[in-house]
């Protein structure tokens, strides 16, 4: 996990997982409240990084410091709730896959079902040294054997974030005179798209979608608006295709979710 003032959360979501892995370990990128304190209650192994505007950097950090066959992250403001509990607990004892992508509950209704579901990439055998790539929107490119879990994380936040918090990084990026464009994200999420999960389901590496061209929204936006900040820097813009309904289930915007 990677966190900075997750006090709020940060007890629920490990309650909810402690006694379903062999090691916690927490990179912090700068807490000023409890956070460690709270981590510290349930033996987690913390480690300080200091924040680069770069999640990916985070990331990684936090996967070299792993010892186990595998690893499994989750956001502070991620819990694992009810029967998937025990659902990810047999996942988690027989991976049997190099990835595994489990369902990422993002919205509920006022009787909490479930309104907007994702699919993540959550566990990677670590011998295969996979790594994050994004300083925002951060994912993980997957190969080898894939596996669609039934364990679903449920996403509670509570408050609001930082509405400016990755428009800051973009402009960061600018402004140290690095080029990237919507088209490298773009391309990098069409290699990872989530279906739906579909338990037990495998396959190779490649593109699962082939279909879906773009997913470029959200990014497009945010480089537009940087474009009016940094006049002089050279930026790509992208147009985006949404995906058809997957499968019933309601589909986040993609600049918005990914």
């Amino acid at each position: 996990m990677i966190v900075r003032n997750e006090e709020a959360v940060l007890e629920r979501c490990l309650d909810s997982v402690a006694e379903l892995v062999d090691e916690i370990i927490l990179v912090d990128t700068g807490s000023t409240d409890d956070t460690k304190k709270i981590a510290s209650k349930f033996s987690a192994k913390i480690y300080d990084f200091p924040w680069r505007d770069d999640f990916s950097a985070a990331r990684n950090y936090a996967v070299a410091q792993a010892v186990g066959d595998y690893w499994f992250w989750l956001d502070a403001d991620d819990v694992v709730e009810g029967e998937n509990r025990e659902k990810l607990r047999r996942i988690l004892a027989h991976p049997d896959a190099d990835v595994v992508f489990l369902p990422y509950q993002l919205s509920f209704d006022e009787d909490g079902k479930p309104q907007m579901i994702s699919c993540r990439e959550r566990i990677f055998r670590r011998s295969v040294k996979f790594q994050w790539e994004g300083a925002v929107h951060e994912a993980i490119v997957p190969r080898g054997k894939v596996r669609y879990g039934d364990a679903a994380i449920s996403h509670r936040k509570i408050g609001a974030g930082s509405p400016d918090r990755n428009l800051h990084i973009y402009q960061q990026k600018l402004m140290r005179g690095e080029n990237f464009s919507p088209q490298r994200t773009v391309l990098l999420r069409q290699r990872t798209v989530r279906p739906p999960c579909l338990s037990g389901s495998t396959s190779g590496t490649g593109t699962v979608f082939a279909g879906w061209k773009g997913l470029g929204t959200g990014l497009h936006g945010s480089v537009s608006a940087l474009r009016k900040l940094l006049p002089k820097t050279e930026t790509a813009g992208a147009g985006a295709e949404k995906p058809a309904a997957c499968a019933g289930i309601r589909c986040a915007d993609a600049g918005a979710l990914l």
